[in-house]
């Protein structure tokens, strides 16, 4: 009969133990910011929430360029949809001419367009 007290208390160490890491777990997940909240604090705002270094200032900056982007949309789909659609368009267009620019480089310095091959040792 002994050996279930000591089984229940086994049990009980590897609970806590567990519980304790979980809340640990959710401390280090990031908050829950709405697009109104990051548009209230701006992105030095929400580096604040998120934290002060690099990667935290561009992480702040992606969170608050994604809701400036759903606001554009939200305000441009009342008036018309396919302004929307036509938005879209553009930047995608937008995006492979910067995306060329590179490609163009990476010819011009000798390398092969889009043929990016790893000869290692």
């Amino acid at each position: 009969m002994a050996i279930y007290p000591a089984l229940v208390r086994a049990s009980l160490v590897i609970t806590a133990l567990t519980l304790g890491t979980v809340s640990a777990q959710d401390e280090d997940k990031p908050k829950m910011i709405t697009a109104a909240q990051a548009l209230k604090l701006g992105p030095e705002g929400l580096t604040e929430l998120t934290n002060p270094s690099e990667a935290g200032q561009d992480q702040a900056a992606m969170l608050y360029a994604t809701a400036k982007r759903l606001q554009t949309e939200n305000t441009l789909a009342k008036r018309d949809l396919q302004a929307v659609v036509t938005l879209e368009e553009w930047r995608t267009a937008i995006s492979q001419c910067r995306e060329s620019a590179f490609s163009l480089a990476y010819i011009i310095n000798g390398g092969r367009h889009h043929v990016f091959t790893w000869v290692g040792t």
